[in-house]
């Protein structure tokens, strides 16, 4: 029996009032007493070894961990060590291959320095080069010839141009009549840088879209009077490209027409714009804030004569106000359906073609 059971059932009979013979004899001999001592003092070696045990293996582990990471640590140097060794021998072995190139080039420019006179004075050698030389030189200068013929041809010039001039009326229409106060001097200027065209061009190839292509109202003559105002044109230069405009438009669609009688359908329009840009023309001509009165009735009568009409003629065509009966009937007779958009755009496309082949 373990000396705790001896004690737990020592203590119970004692609670009871109760003397065992055990106790009795516990309490009455020293021995027994130094046998119960004897019997603990197993329990607490085995529990003073079980301390130490713990103590050593916690010992132990702190020890393996400090082991570990002094061997982290000097394998983290051994490796920075063998990287600092490895750039010194790249750049050891950098410099030598710099040297050996040095060293190598400088052969080559030897090698040649000696050996080209002696190359060249050989009639063979010296005429090869020539000829070879000859052949790409006249090459070079015949793919030369080439390029710029096909780049000044008068196809490609038409082609440039007709570009140019789509260009410019798009831009001019992303801002005329919505925006009118972006086109400026500068806005005009950057797109003399764009296109090429000077500022008498601009205005007349706007002028010619204008008298073609958009409607003809109060809109498109304070956008004419503002590009007019921008491009800076002296009242002589607008008067040739006034005079200009009506040879051009005579020269596609002939003399004023008097009656629609015997016709085709072509002729007819064609004479029908004819008839509606010269009234266009006459009333620019006759407007003070466009041409001062004295210049415009002079303009007015070189417009005349170039279409060959008569006064009769232009009480007929003359445009009075732009109001928007004046301006449907105007439009209609360039037969032109609604929105002002062109029936047909042979006429437009075939001008703009005429003025690329002239303007360059």
């Amino acid at each position: 029996m373990s000396m705790s059971a001896v004690m737990a059932s020592t203590s119970s009979a004692c609670s009871a009032g109760q003397r065992t013979p055990c106790a009795v004899r516990m309490s009455a001999c020293p021995s027994t007493l130094r046998t119960i001592r004897k019997v603990q003092q197993p329990q607490k070696i085995l529990n003073a070894f079980s301390t130490l045990t713990h103590h050593r293996g916690v010992a132990t582990h702190r020890r393996t961990g400090v082991i570990t990471a002094a061997k982290k640590k000097e394998q983290e140097e051994n490796v920075e060590e063998e990287e600092m060794e490895e750039g010194v021998e790249y750049e050891e072995v950098e410099e030598e291959v710099m040297e050996e190139v040095a060293i190598e080039r400088q052969s080559i420019l030897t090698t040649i320095q000696v050996n080209a006179p002696k190359a060249w004075a050989m009639p063979g050698v010296r005429n090869t080069a020539y000829t070879v030389g000859a052949v790409l030189g006249a090459t070079l200068l015949w793919s030369c010839w080439n390029v710029f013929k096909k780049w000044s041809a008068p196809k490609a010039k038409r082609k440039r141009t007709v570009g140019a001039n789509k260009y410019l009326v798009e831009t001019l229409s992303e801002y005329l009549p919505a925006q009118r106060s972006g086109v400026t001097p500068g806005f005009i200027n950057k797109l003399r840088f764009e296109t090429g065209f000077k500022q008498d061009l601009i205005f007349r190839k706007y002028l010619r879209y204008m008298l073609d292509q958009r409607p003809f109202d109060t809109d498109a003559v304070a956008d004419l009077l503002h590009l007019r105002t921008v491009c800076d044109l002296p009242i002589e230069k607008l008067l040739e490209l006034m005079e200009e405009s009506a040879k051009r438009t005579f020269e596609r669609t002939g003399i004023l027409m008097r009656k629609p009688e015997g016709f085709t359908m072509s002729g007819l329009q064609k004479k029908a714009t004819g008839r509606a840009t010269f009234s266009k023309l006459m009333y620019l001509a006759d407007l003070p804030e466009f041409i001062p009165a004295e210049q415009g009735v002079k303009m007015q009568a070189k417009v005349m004569e170039i279409f060959g009409a008569t006064d009769e003629d232009f009480e007929e065509a003359r445009i009075t106000t732009l109001g928007e009966a004046d301006t449907a009937a105007l439009e209609k007779l360039m037969g032109r359906g609604e929105g002002g958009q062109p029936m047909s755009a042979d006429i437009s496309e075939d001008e703009d073609e005429e003025e690329g082949s002239k303007d360059e």
